[in-house]
């Protein structure tokens, strides 16, 4: 999404995209110059929650000695020094409006998204598999999970335990 501005707006740019139905796909805010100003949606939802473990892996002990994981509860599923992606949902086909605000001032337009041409489903398929991707991420969102019922939790803190929501 391109557009210009006369001058700088200190409060930003904030764009949100809506869904067939009205209901919001995502918000994405982003500075606002003087002169010609783009923000960039990738086509995803909002980022995914990440998904949590309370527990000591058996093949590092001494996990919750690591400084970034003192004083906490939980710890990533990745762990390593990486990041876990974080990507939401890919909006599936269809028409979609974006609503542009910029110093209290709201402008609209649509748009769509068409189907991929090499993809191999129908946009009923994807549809579909989007509805189920959402739906998956709505019953984790927040998850906390214990490796298994005999594994230690962090040192010093009473070990709690968690059910992945069904």
């Amino acid at each position: 999404m391109n557009f210009f501005l006369a001058e700088a707006a200190p409060g930003g740019a904030t764009l949100e995209i809506f869904d067939e139905g009205g209901a919001k796909v995502r918000t994405l805010r982003a500075p606002a110059v003087k002169g010609l100003n783009r923000i960039s949606w990738n086509l995803r939802g909002e980022p995914i929650p990440q998904v949590e473990l309370r527990t000591t892996p058996d093949y590092h002990p001494h996990v919750w000695e690591e400084k970034r994981f003192r004083g906490r509860d939980t710890r990533p599923v990745s762990h390593w020094g990486m990041q876990q992606p974080l990507a939401g949902v890919t909006a599936p086909p269809g028409f979609y409006s974006i609503k542009l605000t910029v110093a209290g001032k709201t402008h609209e337009q649509k748009l769509e998204v068409i189907k991929d041409p090499n993809s191999q489903g129908t946009v009923e398929d994807i549809r579909a598999m989007t509805r189920l991707w959402s739906a998956a991420i709505r019953l984790s969102a927040g998850a906390v999970f214990n490796d298994h019922p005999g594994s230690p939790g962090p040192p010093g803190r009473k070990r709690k335990t968690g059910r992945c929501p069904a």
